[in-house]
């Protein structure tokens, strides 16, 4: 808050580092309070090739995965009854 403290300053202010404050400020307070929503602005705005993510070899991408594959991966799941098994639930948002 230098920027508008009049004792101890011995520069003028400009517009322009008045005006990178407040946007910076609004920036920072949109941040904290709508971190979702800066964030789905953020991916939709970032080159598709960036953090994409592609199956592995052999494996169908996420959007091609129908009952059938939902079928196939319970059974092997309760097929290894005798190992560790894993559930982890991702959340597109």
């Amino acid at each position: 808050m230098q920027l508008y403290r009049r004792n101890g300053t011995c520069q003028r202010r400009s517009r322009w580092s008045v005006a990178i404050y407040w946007v910076c400020a609004v920036l920072v307070l949109a941040m904290v309070l709508m971190p979702q929503v800066v964030a789905s602005l953020l991916a939709d705005r970032l080159p598709s090739g960036l953090f994409s993510y592609s199956a592995p070899a052999g494996q169908p991408p996420l959007a091609e995965i129908d009952a059938r594959s939902i079928d196939a991966l319970k059974a092997e799941f309760n097929r290894a009854k005798d190992e560790y098994r894993v559930i982890a639930l991702f959340s597109p948002t």
